[in-house]
This record gives structure tokens, sequence and C-alpha cells, in this order.
């Protein structure tokens, strides 16, 4: 028999869960929405990912989500104890020094022997989509496979971090190359699979392609590849309740 584990980041979850709820009842929304995903997808364990204090990409770059506003004070106090919260609604906690939730998910993803199924509404995840890891939907309850990926990417998973970098992350303060959105980061990653290989083959790409990438140095566009890579080995440890 086939076991199914099921990951989440324990921030995104409450934080969605705090706003569905306009910040009243916002335990019994995570419940909810908890209760839901338990079943749909009857998991053997439920496996919250938690945010460390401080985190290595943020040393690498102050900037790292500076843009971001500041948070209600109900909603910081409960992202705090986020992993309290999550031990009393029956997961397993699972944190790494140094790292954000998304790296606790990835390696966790990465060493499953069976079945994983990560929620989320986050395509930075996708990275980790392979035969026995796949993506659940909570907005619209569909699930995100391989063959999703290899529809809407058409390139490796090994290089969606490339993608990522190129096409830049607003909510994370990582600006990308100028004009360079989905499709075109598509093909440049399907031709080119390293930073190197990109400005080897610049000329080889449209025009406008080539005039975002002129605008950007390799040691901008690998910075930005360092901040958008999951960590597949980060050094994961289980919480227990206090």
């Amino acid at each position: 028999m086939t076991h199914t584990d099921l990951l989440l980041d324990a921030s995104n979850l409450i934080a969605r869960s705090y706003f569905s709820a306009r910040g009243f009842g916002t335990r019994n929304a995570v419940r909810d929405r908890l209760r839901e995903y338990r079943h749909a997808l009857q998991p053997r364990h439920v496996i919250a990912a938690i945010d460390a204090p401080t985190n290595f990409r943020k040393q690498l770059d102050p900037t790292y989500k500076g843009t971001r506003g500041s948070k209600p004070q109900a909603l910081e106090d409960l992202l705090n104890h986020s992993a309290d919260l999550m031990h009393e609604l029956g997961c397993i906690c699972a944190q790494a020094d140094d790292h954000e939730a998304d790296d606790v998910i990835a390696t966790l993803a990465e060493r499953a022997p069976e079945r994983v199924v990560i929620v989320s509404t986050d395509a930075d995840l996708h990275a980790c989509v392979r035969e026995r890891v796949s993506i659940y939907s909570p907005a619209n309850r569909k699930t995100f496979g391989p063959d999703e990926y290899a529809q809407r990417y058409g390139f490796p998973r090994d290089r969606h971090s490339l993608y990522k970098a190129l096409c830049g992350c607003a909510s994370d303060n990582i600006p990308g190359v100028p004009d360079i959105g989905h499709s075109r980061a598509c093909q440049v990653v399907r031709q080119a699979g390293s930073v190197e290989a990109v400005y080897a083959q610049l000329t080889g790409f449209d025009h406008r392609t080539q005039q975002g990438l002129r605008q950007v140095t390799p040691d901008q566009l690998q910075h930005a590849l360092t901040l958008t890579t999951l960590v597949i080995r980060a050094p994961v440890r289980r919480l227990h309740p206090e």
C-alpha cells in the first residue's frame, strides 16, 4: 500500500486563513482548511514547514523580500507561534536553521520514499514536482503534476530556478530581466540551461530578449539564481511540542 504525506507552509496557511477570516477566528479557519485537505487527500501525515527566524537569502541580500509591508500585529503573533498552532491541530512540524519553509518542503519532497502532495498556491514549489511529488492548489482544488509541469514549462524541472531568476519576483524583491515574462523565459531556459549558457547563446534569442539580457550582467543573474534556488539538502529537523 502506498502512503501519502502532505506538506504545507505553515506561515502561508496561517496568513491566508487570517485574511479570509478577517482576523477573527483564524484558528478555526486554519482548522477548517486542514480538515478540507485531509478529506480531499487522505494523507498519512500532515507535515507543516516552519520558517526559521533568520534565513541565508536575507543574509546574502538584505533587500530580499524588502518591499513587503508590515503585518497586522495579531497575524504577527500567530506566525511567531505557528509551530504551537500546527501541533495543536495534529500536524508534524519541521524546520531548518537559516532556511525558509519552501526549503524544508523541497528537502522533504526530495527525500520522500513514497507519494507526497504539497498544498500550495506558490509557483516557486513547481520545482519540486516529479513522478511521486505533486502540488494540490487549494484555490482551484486541482493537482499539478509532471504532465502539467511539462505542458506549462516545457523544460526539465532542474532548470526551474533559472526560469524564476529570469522572470523575477516582485513579492521577493527579485527584479528579473526586463521585458522577459513567462513565454520568453521558457524559450530561454529550453535553449540554455545555465547562466553561462544564456549569455554564450545571447545572439540566438529574439531581439527583445537580447535587449533585456544586456541590461543585466551575468553576475546579477547568477545572484538572482542563488536567491530563487530551493535547497534540497537543508538541515531539516522535527520540532516537538513544548
